[in-house]
């Protein structure tokens, strides 16, 4: 079957997981659906998508194999639920997702629902009976953790032997932690190595063996026991977090498989998702500051942020356990075995309101505290800089780091990554550098005309990208002012990871000859413009529960963005003036490309546009920086790390025999020994604070010492330490 629907879509902003019993049992109730609530959320969906989707989709067969393929692989990636007959019953509906959405009617949600709660019940009682008996550590028997490697079990008993198998490794890897920890302790070692982490869902709780002086000599057995009471913690929170999963939570991830055959970048975000996705993107909130986790059925503060409502307050701290919920003087909510985003929901709330927690301290003590919620803003997520001072060279450079491209589109007074650049870039002329790297990598992107305004800040004005809707002519995106804020010279840095609007950036700065691009590869690829629209507006709702609860938004592409010279950066990216060794290249697949579903690079026309009067001398400068690598013991390490690195992630499965992990543990930490070094501090370069900076820092000693930790890290990075290098001999020419 083939059915098109037809909407009008109006696009808005642009962007660019002590003793141990898993007895309890999921609450049903949670798994009530509404099907009118389901119906109108997908409908409306749909509609956004068929009307404003850069490349819409005919819902038909094709769309829905697609769709059921992600959604297979997604809802038991690590194949430890589900049985064989298990996938062949929802083999059924490969060809009928299509039928599905447009009718209403789920189906395949239902089944895997119901499959997914039984297999669940019955891995409970697996884990229980498996963590009851001793594991014998000495038989040599290995465990695949490559999921790609491994198909469904057959039948119960298998399904039973691949969680021993699963279980095992966790206890064994703190078993094992925990013995070289007591002999190293028995050796006089003042360092200690941990051994492996544990896998995927369980957490690294190990609060236990935290003070290595107050450790508990303890026998093998012993070991055991405690390996596997941790494991059984760790196993009953997750099994928690599982029963609280509901029914909008097992949509979501149905939606997002049909939502995915639009392209990679394109999205359903429940109203709890969209607020994180916000907060992200503008580094702010308006709440108590206070970060938060789910500690089996419980609501945990981790960290108070400093400056928030809380930590003026002064009464909230660190492992309190929040019980209960209220707004000002009203009634209590209590949030124990409520879903975290619900609690969260509760406590966030507008600047100037009151909420009023009831918390139990670690002392025993319940207490309420009134705090009064502000704007918390999140120093992490913005721009930063430092000054590097060359002793031998007698040159001062400057440093920004970029985590992304942020902006609140809902508040033009906002903080914006452009804005903070352009204050960094102030402070650092006015500390007289002689050249700057812009750090983009890991950005991941962010805001699309935050790319466009920054990149303003080092030309003049002119064209910086061009964008293409679906069915339109190009439209050019200019910087319309003709001031520069920093003409000299500038080093932007970029990794596989940088993306989207990174790309945009350094795209444009590369066009116009502005910037020296230096980076480990050629950068993520994305390039495509998204935007966000909230379902609400665009259901079809009748009566009942669907006309109360909120639907939503949905994340979808609109637009392809191509540089000045007509090339999209899709799959491409940008490929760095002077490349580096990659630390990432045993990795694979890395960028668009690897991603289901991206959409196919294109070009289109080039704009005209003024080049810089800069001349970079690019191929004398690479073959310096060749000879500087060449020569370099940190390089040569880091090139026999990645080699090393690469062998070992072809080796997926894992022994279960205590002796011989021991042994690769031993021949793994003799491997991180030769490379300890890799990352040297040069003694002649000197990194500092601003001199504006500086001067903030006089009253405030948290923001000081943080501004030295980044330092110190910084000061062994050998990637900037090049970028230093390269900017020297441009100064120095």
């Amino acid at each position: 079957m083939k059915k098109r629907i037809a909407f009008i879509f109006a696009p808005a902003l642009l962007l660019v997981v002590a003793g141990f019993s898993i007895l309890g049992a999921p609450d049903k109730t949670r798994m009530a659906s509404d099907p009118t609530w389901d119906a109108a959320l997908v409908q409306s969906a749909l509609a956004v998508l068929e009307s404003g989707h850069y490349a819409p989709q005919t819902i038909d067969d094709e769309l829905s194999q697609k769709a059921f393929d992600l959604y297979l692989e997604r809802i038991d990636y690590l194949k430890r639920f589900l049985l064989r007959s298990d996938v062949e019953k929802l083999r059924q509906f490969r060809n009928s997702i299509d039928d599905e959405v447009m009718s209403g009617q789920f189906g395949l949600l239902d089944m895997t629902t119901s499959i997914l709660m039984e297999r669940r019940e019955q891995v409970k009682d697996f884990v229980s009976e498996i963590l009851s008996e001793p594991f014998d550590f000495t038989v040599d028997e290995r465990i695949e953790t490559d999921p790609e490697k491994v198909e469904y079990s057959a039948d119960l008993p298998a399904l039973r032997e691949r969680w021993r198998r699963l279980l095992k490794y966790s206890a064994l890897t703190r078993y094992v932690s925990r013995l070289e920890t007591q002999e190293s302790m028995a050796n006089g070692d003042d360092k200690v190595d941990r051994g492996a982490d544990d896998s995927d869902e369980q957490s690294e709780d190990d609060d236990d063996e935290a003070d290595d002086d107050d450790i508990e000599i303890k026998t093998p057995a012993e070991i055991e026991i405690d390996a596997r009471e941790k494991v059984a913690e760790n196993m009953e929170r997750f099994f928690h977090n599982i029963d609280i999963e509901d029914h909008e939570d097992y949509m979501a991830l149905y939606l997002n498989a049909v939502m995915s055959v639009y392209g990679p970048h394109t999205q359903y975000f429940p109203p709890a998702d969209k607020d994180n996705f916000d907060i992200a993107m503008t580094g702010k909130l308006e709440g108590i500051g206070a970060q938060l986790q789910d500690d089996n059925g419980f609501i945990k503060v981790t960290n108070i942020v400093p400056g928030s409502a809380s930590w003026r307050q002064g009464e909230l701290e660190a492992e309190d356990v929040i019980l209960k919920v209220a707004q000002a003087d009203g009634p209590a909510v209590d949030v124990v075995d409520v879903k975290i985003d619900e609690a969260v929901k509760l406590i966030r709330g507008a600047k100037g309101t009151e909420v009023r927690l009831t918390v139990k301290k670690p002392t025993g003590e319940v207490k309420v505290i009134p705090i009064i919620r502000d704007v918390v803003e999140l120093e992490e997520t913005y721009a930063k800089s430092a000054l590097i001072r060359d002793d031998n060279a007698g040159k001062s450079f400057g440093y920004i780091y970029l985590p992304k491209f942020y902006t609140d589109f809902r508040n033009d007074g906002s903080r914006t990554s452009s804005g903070d650049v352009r204050k960094e870039l102030i402070k650092l002329r006015r500390d007289g550098v002689e050249g700057i790297i812009l750090d983009l990598r890991d950005n991941g992107g962010g805001a699309l005309q935050d790319a466009v305004d920054m990149s303003g800040l080092f030309f003049d004005k002119g064209p910086v990208v061009q964008v293409k809707g679906r069915g339109r002519r190009a439209r050019v995106l200019r910087d319309m002012d003709s001031a520069t804020v920093y003409s000299g010279p500038l080093i932007v840095l970029v990794n596989s990871y940088s993306a989207s609007a990174s790309e945009i950036l350094s795209g444009a700065l590369q066009d116009y000859g502005r910037a020296i691009i230096v980076g480990t590869s050629q950068t993520f690829g994305k390039g495509t413009v998204q935007t966000f629209a909230d379902l609400n507006r665009y259901a079809r709702r009748g009566a009942g529960e669907a006309d109360r609860k909120e639907f939503g938004s949905l994340k979808l592409t609109i637009q392809q963005f191509y540089r000045v010279n007509g090339h999209s950066t899709q799959f491409e990216g940008v490929t760095p003036d002077i490349l580096l060794p990659n630390p990432s290249g045993f990795i694979d697949e890395v960028g668009e490309r690897s991603l289901d579903h991206a959409l196919p690079w294109r070009s289109i026309n080039p704009v005209e546009f003024q080049h810089s009067p800069h001349t970079w001398a690019i191929d004398n400068l690479r073959e310096k920086s060749r000879r500087r690598v060449e020569a370099s013991e940190a390089f040569d390490a880091l090139q026999e790390r990645v080699a090393v690195m690469r062998e070992r992630r072809e080796q997926t499965a894992e022994s279960l025999s205590a002796d011989i992990m021991r042994a690769e543990n031993a021949q793994f930490k003799e491997f991180n020994e030769r490379f300890k070094d890799m990352d040297r501090i040069d003694p002649n370069l000197q990194i500092e604070s601003l001199s504006d900076d500086k001067r903030d820092m006089l009253s405030d000693e948290a923001k000081k010492e943080a501004a030295e930790k980044w330092h110190k890290k910084l000061s062994k990075d050998i990637y900037l330490q090049e970028a230093i290098a390269i900017l020297k001999d441009i100064v120095l020419s």
